[in-house]
């Protein structure tokens, strides 16, 4: 028999908790008996109906109810039991469940103040504000707004500023990149699939809390040997990839889709606002996978400033039609780490960009036993007298051959040179294991490529702008993030660096 507490413990022991005084944390009531809670604010819709918030033995609770129209078996209780299974600082927690007649009711850990669907129409309301693209708004409006924007984005809400609001919140939406992407790597590595990721399944708070919520579509494919399910609820048709909504075998690729259009939501956000990202899906249902092509041209010519295209590569890369093409999950967080490395160039966008929950980056040893001077050259070859005609989405223009490089002195000391790409290439990152590291393309214009070298075990780069990624053999390496902007009128530019390596 499992012990229960009188107390509630975030922490720990939740799935144990008295919350309704009687030794369990599962309560059937009889039809005739009241349930002892009290509704509160409204918190918003689930898939089965309304959250409110309540409070039970001073703690405040989601209080969320589904009405089951047959008997609450195995197929109703399944949410609870994926909840139950759930231990990531990212992911709700169930405080308590209950069954009363035909309802089943769950009591879920912590309370919100909003989703992100909310904080993004937050956003672009005093986004567009700031810009005078808003006749007439209410002093209420505003104030209603500006308060939940400086509370999810840790700003002083006596701030007046409007643009330094804005900014400060949009810095919170790039860290609910990194945020978002490891509770769902979490969710696959313990073999659960989401099934319904969107906005508004996304809790904000202050002081950077975030939590995935609504289980209630997902699967746990713990005891199955393949991941794939055929047909089954679509989850939010908005959101929901082209095979889940044809019905097809489908897996946690389809988490990834799902998961791609809440990145493209977030980083398109710095150029367009969401009612342009709406004139993008206008064809049929409004969803992300039957309007790809409109959105695939954002891709193009995507950036508002040097390095933002960078997340938007990786949205791109998740929004593949075929779902094998797509980034896993433990993929995509590893990108978000080496992209975090790019903080040091423009910290706006990267600072707080990777999540890192649970890691605990080493420290280099202060006694260099070794030191190593190196040299690199990066740059690239452009050969205009080569250059071709091309249309692409209905546009004419001119491509011309380059070579983008890498050029070491010890090049031994390297484990990899990676590549990140404009939005508009189709290989959104590109890995270089040995030399030369190098890679040809066809460009039709410039913007600033960025590359990470990633140093082997056992040495680290001596510089300000270095920074640790975990390894995927449990260990960290030591990275080195540049940047430079791509030139297209002469044969060749380079620069040299010096840089120090130790050991």
């Amino acid at each position: 028999m499992t012990s229960t507490n009188s107390s509630f413990e975030p922490t720990s022991g939740i799935s144990s908790w008295d919350w309704a005084n009687r030794g369990t944390s599962h309560v059937t009531f009889s039809k005739h008996e009241r349930v002892p809670l009290v509704e509160g604010r409204n918190l918003g819709h689930g898939v089965n109906g309304p959250v409110y918030e309540t409070q039970v033995k001073g703690v405040r609770l989601a209080w969320k109810r589904k009405f089951c129209r047959r008997k609450i078996g195995g197929d109703e209780l399944k949410e609870i039991e994926i909840i139950k299974k759930l231990s990531h600082i990212h992911a709700i927690r169930l405080a308590g469940s209950y069954t009363h007649g035909p309802y089943l009711g769950l009591l879920l850990y912590p309370v919100a103040q909003c989703d992100l669907a909310t904080f993004l129409e937050d956003v672009d309301f005093l986004s567009r504000l700031s810009k005078g693209l808003i006749e007439k708004p209410s002093s209420d409006d505003i104030a209603e707004h500006s308060f939940r924007c400086c509370q999810i984005s840790n700003t002083d809400p006596a701030l007046t500023h409007l643009n330094l609001v804005v900014d400060c919140a949009k810095s919170r939406l790039w860290r609910i990149l990194g945020c978002t992407a490891s509770a769902v790597d979490y969710l696959h590595q313990n073999r659960i699939r989401h099934k319904d990721l969107k906005p508004l399944n996304i809790l904000l708070s202050q002081d950077d809390g975030l939590w995935v919520t609504d289980f209630g579509h997902s699967v746990d494919v713990s005891n199955f040997s393949d991941s794939a399910t055929s047909g089954g609820e679509l989850g939010t048709l908005k959101y929901c990839a082209p095979e889940v909504a044809a019905y097809e075998r489908s897996g946690r690729s389809a988490d990834m889709f799902s998961l791609g259009c809440i990145f493209f939501e977030i980083t398109a956000l710095s150029c367009l606002d969401l009612r342009a990202q709406r004139g993008l899906r206008s064809r049929k249902d409004g969803s992300f996978h039957n309007n790809l092509d409109a959105i695939f041209e954002v891709f193009e010519t995507f950036g508002s400033s040097p390095l933002d295209h960078l997340p938007m590569a990786l949205a791109r890369m998740m929004l593949s039609k075929n779902p094998e093409s797509r980034p896993s999950s433990s993929e995509v967080c590893q990108i978000i780490h080496f992209l975090s490395s790019f903080f040091v160039f423009e910290p706006d966008v990267f600072q707080g960009f990777g999540c890192v929950h649970g890691l605990h980056r080493p420290t280099p040893n202060e006694k260099k036993s070794t030191v190593q001077e190196i040299t690199i050259f990066i740059g690239n070859t452009s050969h205009e007298d080569h250059r071709e005609f091309v249309v692409r989405y209905g546009e004419k223009r001119y491509k011309q051959p380059s070579v983008f490089f890498v050029e070491i002195s010890s090049p031994d000391l390297i484990e990899s040179v990676i590549f990140f790409q404009h939005s508009s290439s189709d290989e959104g990152v590109i890995v270089f294991p040995k030399p030369p590291f190098a890679r040809r393309a066809k460009l039709w214009g410039t913007y600033t490529e960025a590359v990470v070298l990633v140093l082997k075990q056992g040495f680290w780069w001596d510089s300000q702008q270095a920074s640790w990624i975990p390894g995927q053999d449990g260990g960290f390496r030591s990275i080195l993030p540049l940047t430079w902007e791509l030139q297209l009128h002469s044969p060749m530019e380079s620069e040299m660096r010096q840089e120090r390596i130790c050991s």
